[in-house]
C-alpha cells in the first residue's frame, strides 16, 4: 500500500496529473495499480485540496494544485528543481508570416462585411 501510494506521487510529480478510469476491476493502465487504489488516494488528496477532481464520462480526472505540489515534495524531501510537466510552458515556433498585412490579406480586403443589413433611405 505505501508503495503504491509513492508511485502515484510519483506519477503525480512527473505529470502533474491523473486520470482514473471509473472500471474498479481493472488496473491502472501506466502505474499497473488497481483502479479502486489510485482513485482512494486521490479523493483523499482531493478533500486536502491537493487535487482538483472533475468527472466526465466514466474517467475520474485529477490535476495537482501548487498546494498539492509543495506537499508532495515536502513527502519526498525534493527541492523546487522539479517541475511537472503540466506546469512547464510549452514554447511553440513562430512561423514567419511575410508581408501580410495584420494576418488580413489577399484579395479580400476591398469587399464589404456584412450582410444586408437594415437598408437606410427607403421605405
Amino acid at each position: 500500500k505505501r508503495s503504491e501510494k509513492r508511485a502515484i506521487y510519483a506519477n503525480l510529480l512527473a505529470e502533474g496529473v491523473l486520470v482514473v478510469k471509473n472500471e474498479w476491476t481493472e488496473k491502472h493502465p501506466e502505474l499497473s495499480i488497481d483502479n479502486l487504489h489510485c482513485y482512494v488516494i486521490a479523493r483523499s488528496m482531493a478533500s486536502r485540496e491537493h487535487l482538483l477532481h472533475i468527472f466526465n464520462w466514466g474517467y475520474h480526472y485529477y490535476r495537482l494544485t501548487p498546494k498539492g505540489l509543495d506537499w508532495i515534495k515536502e513527502q519526498f524531501g525534493i527541492t523546487d528543481k522539479v517541475i511537472p510537466k503540466t506546469y512547464k510552458i510549452a514554447r511553440r515556433a513562430t512561423k514567419d508570416r511575410g508581408d501580410r498585412d495584420g494576418g488580413r490579406g489577399g484579395d479580400r480586403d476591398d469587399r464589404r462585411r456584412g450582410g444586408r443589413g437594415r437598408r437606410r433611405g427607403t421605405c
